[in-house]
Parts: structure tokens; C-alpha cells; sequence
């Protein structure tokens, strides 16, 4: 996450947790990493997924940072949304380790999101 001076922090989320449970959570956490995050990872880093958003920048394609030796943390990213001709673009890039995940299972993901995003409209 961006912190005021510009720089940036991880912040970590319990995702098992009930969704009001996890937003209410969620901000303190936030709140916490923005005034003395860092970008020092836990020792429970393999069970991490990372979210960027870019809302700033339209782009056709991104190339993610991966340390060496390689994780296999997914890295899920998006941009800014555009609409062109009534049609709504949002770019959005997905990294992972292809011994963990297939190409039909990076298909069905799109395939929801598009399903859940047009529901949503």
C-alpha cells in the first residue's frame, strides 16, 4: 500500500475472516501499515497473495516483480478502467506458478470476474 511519503508497505489481511469482520479488521490494518508499514516480508510468505491497483494507468500488459529463487505467490493486479463505445475495459493482470495453476483455471477466474462484474453494472 502507498504511504503518505510515497513509499510503500505490505499490509496483511486475514482472509478466513467473516466479511464484516474482515473489513472492520481490514482498516485498522491499513491505518497501521500507512504510519509504520515496511517492506519486509513475514516468514509466512509462500502462504501470501499479492493485490496491486493501479488506477492510474491503462495498460495492455504488466510484468510483475518475482524474487529468485521464484515463489509461488499469485500476484493479481489492475488498472484503470476505461469505456469506449458504451463498452467498460479494466485491465487486469495475474501472475502464478504454472506447477500450482493451469490455463482453465486462469480462464474460469476471468470468466467470473466477467459474470460478476457485469451483474454488478
Amino acid at each position: 500500500m502507498a504511504k503518505p511519503d510515497g513509499a510503500y508497505a505490505y499490509c496483511t489481511l486475514d482472509t478466513a475472516l467473516p466479511f464484516g469482520e474482515f473489513i472492520k479488521t481490514g482498516r485498522t490494518a491499513l491505518e497501521t501499515a500507512k504510519h509504520g508499514g515496511t517492506m519486509e516480508e513475514s516468514e509466512d510468505h509462500e502462504e501470501f497473495f499479492f493485490l496491486s491497483c493501479v488506477p492510474w494507468l491503462r495498460y495492455t500488459g504488466m510484468v510483475q516483480p518475482v524474487p529468485s529463487p521464484a515463489y509461488s505467490n499469485v500476484r493479481l493486479a489492475w488498472g484503470k478502467w476505461t469505456e469506449e463505445n458504451g463498452r467498460i475495459s479494466l485491465p487486469v493482470t495475474i501472475l502464478a506458478h504454472h506447477a500450482l495453476v493451469d490455463g482453465v483455471h486462469l480462464g474460469r477466474f476471468y470468466e467470473e470476474l466477467e459474470h460478476r462484474v457485469s451483474k454488478a453494472r
